[in-house]
């Protein structure tokens, strides 16, 4: 499913968005296993792995005589984990005594082009010192007057003498790549370019993050589950396919998840009186197998306020379906209450969640920010079976929308710890309830209050019987 068409053959959001490239990736970074790009790249990592001491933490310093590489690598190192070390004013202070003035102590540390071995090593043994600093990239372009190797012996007896994270980068003639690992005793790793010591620096502090990350635990919440394995059971000896509106409610009750009050009515019913128990406002939707994306065939009106607008809402998607070739697929119509906005302005989000079933991983987990265009931003996360509490929150926090759960520009943050519950629940659902291919919840409606988050729109696909 890693393919173009791939993509296309999957009938959900979930389905479409995950393939083996997904499934694979969520089980190696549960596993810890510590995932490379290419060949050169496992080399390097190697390196690092077994040739300087693990990171304490993930504060970076950069020294160089060349201010370019220098900062080719802090733009290399920002946003993958790690952060420019803060080094303390009194480490400053006795690096300005040792350089030039033209150089700079802030870092990246720029020593300037006349840098020498006793630069270096003067300078390397204040970093290391420094408690702000965990890892120190030291950088050195040679000029034709200085000796590399006397360079990288330099540095490698402060690296091996302070115990703490040095990856070395040279960019020199081609022969010193030969002759350090021979004429300089157990050298520090050495890189060609920035960027290759920068992505070494970044899985080591992931490894770390792994060895210092809890086991976690796998919370089990009340459910009924006998009633929910009824419901599936039911549709697989149909045939499979997706389950209608009420065994959809009947699944999620089953398992705590919250659903919006709705009621299915007949295409040949009438929408007002079947929906005589819902208060306005409500939201009317088109109810039909085959309709994957309702949104596109006109099949979603919301925000409808008075009996008259729900019929002329209903008109007017019967239109619609009918203009788009889809109203023979039509099996009903159904009308939900709409999740109001809270008191003091719309402060909510539309995340998704959903499960896809995985030939050879299992069901494979996702949640990402919901809504319409799910599929063109993408900005969803993955996760295999089983799931730990701190899986749940590390996919949360694994989108690149976040800050928008969080609450930003005034909006209030929404209830993050009950979005990480229902990744959960979904994830018992799926473990315990066998015979579901695929699911989609979207959009699920979170706000600051937990009372007021629900799922406005769920849909099931049951696997069809085996044989």
């Amino acid at each position: 499913g890693t393919s173009a068409a791939g993509a296309r053959a999957a009938s959900s959001h979930t389905g479409s968005l995950a393939g083996r490239e997904a499934a694979a990736d969520a089980l190696l970074r549960q596993c810890g296993v510590l995932r490379v790009g290419s060949i050169e790249e496992m080399i390097h990592v190697l390196q690092g792995l077994t040739g300087t001491a693990m990171p304490r933490g993930n504060r970076l310093c950069i020294l160089t005589n060349a201010g370019g590489p220098a900062i080719m690598a802090a733009d290399a190192a920002d946003g993958h984990g790690l952060t420019m070390a803060a080094i303390s004013e009194e480490t400053k202070r006795r690096i300005r005594a040792i350089l030039p003035p033209e150089a700079s102590a802030e870092n990246p540390i720029d020593m300037i082009a006349s840098a020498g071995p006793d630069h270096y090593e003067s300078v390397m043994k204040l970093v290391v010192a420094d408690d702000n600093v965990d890892m120190v990239i030291p950088i050195f372009v040679p000029p034709l007057i200085v000796e590399p190797l006397e360079v990288m012996r330099r540095i490698t007896s402060v690296a091996r003498a302070s115990g703490k994270t040095v990856l070395s980068v040279l960019m020199a003639e081609e022969s010193y790549y030969q002759r350090i690992p021979r004429e300089v005793p157990d050298p520090v790793p050495f890189f060609r370019y920035p960027e290759d010591a920068v992505k070494v620096a970044e899985q080591l502090n992931r490894y770390r993050l792994w060895r210092e990350r809890p086991a976690g635990t796998i919370p089990v919440f009340k459910a009924d589950t006998k009633k929910a394995q009824t419901v599936v059971d039911a549709k697989r000896r149909a045939g499979g396919g997706y389950l209608g509106p009420a065994e959809t409610l009947a699944l999620l009750d089953a398992f705590g998840l919250p659903t919006v009050g709705q009621v299915v009515v007949p295409v040949d019913g009438d929408v007002v009186s079947a929906s005589a128990g819902i208060e306005f406002p409500v939201v009317l939707k088109v109810v039909g197998e085959k309709i994957v994306h309702k949104s596109d065939v006109g099949g979603v009106i919301v925000g409808i306020n008075s009996s008259a607008a729900l019929r002329s809402a209903r008109s007017a998607m019967e239109t619609s379906l009918k203009k788009a070739g889809v109203f023979g697929d039509v099996s009903g119509f159904l009308v939900q209450e709409m999740v109001a906005p809270p008191d003091g302005g719309d402060s909510r989000q539309e995340i998704i969640l959903g499960m896809a079933h995985d030939p050879k991983f299992g069901p494979l987990l996702m949640f990402g920010m919901g809504g319409r265009y799910v599929e063109i931003l993408r900005d969803v996360v993955f996760r295999v079976l089983p799931m730990t509490d701190l899986d749940a929150k590390e996919m949360v926090r694994g989108i690149r929308s976040y800050p928008l759960l969080e609450g930003v520009r005034g909006e209030a943050r929404v209830d993050i710890e009950f979005v990480e519950e229902l990744i959960l629940r979904l994830a018992q659902l799926v473990h315990d309830v066998d015979g579901i291919q695929e699911l989609d919840f979207n959009p699920v409606i979170v706000t600051p209050a937990r009372a007021r988050c629900r799922i406005v729109d769920a849909r099931v696909r049951v696997a069809a019987p085996q044989g």
